[in-house]
């Protein structure tokens, strides 16, 4: 299980799955593109599902948090693994994700993420880079603006931060971000 928030969870199941144990409870299957692990199937559990209660699953933070090195390395060792029974066209549910839902889910612990401290010296080491890795993605996972969040903490200002974070996506540190930006023109870049 992985601490998400102090409202919810993450459970990883037998074959990459990931179960968002919040309120609304959501099953999510992701793939690898290009680097990145990305949702691709998303199941809703809830009394009833509309647009609003699927806004309320927050899937940015999610694959954010899905997204970091030590999760991503799980998940992708998870979704490689074929059970004898996939092959034959059949799944068996029960193995499939583990359903922690009801009165017998663990609490989730608030997650507070390390303090970032920038080194002296102008060449920054691979050692800080992987920590600005592990620090934006504890913060992505918290909320929004995970860059604005370091730069206070951290105090230093929020476009070096993101020079930071540019440099540790460079060295593949980081995941690529799944951002798409488009010129003024209108065309994609």
């Amino acid at each position: 299980m992985i601490a998400f928030d102090e409202r919810a969870a993450l459970v990883l199941g037998d074959r990459g799955e990931v179960l968002f144990d919040g309120d609304p409870a959501a099953h999510l299957r992701f793939e690898d593109r290009d680097g990145r692990l990305t949702i691709v199937e998303l199941t809703v559990q809830a009394e009833r599902v509309t647009g609003r209660v699927i806004n309320q699953i927050p899937l940015g933070r999610i694959e954010e948090a899905v997204n970091q090195a030590e999760v991503a390395a799980q998940v992708r060792s998870r979704i490689a693994y074929r059970p004898p029974w996939a092959t034959l066209g059949g799944l068996e549910p029960a193995r499939d994700v583990p359903l922690i839902l009801g009165r017998d889910r663990p609490a989730p612990h608030p997650v507070q993420p390390e303090a970032l401290v920038r080194p002296v010296g102008r060449n920054l080491p691979d050692d800080f880079y992987a920590q600005v890795a592990r620090v934006y993605a504890q913060h992505a996972a918290m909320g929004p603006r995970p860059a604005v969040a370091i730069a206070e903490s951290a105090g230093e200002s929020v476009s070096t931060v993101h020079r930071w974070v540019k440099e540790a996506r460079r060295r593949g540190l980081m995941a690529p971000s799944s951002r798409r930006r488009s010129s003024t023109r209108g065309e994609e870049s």
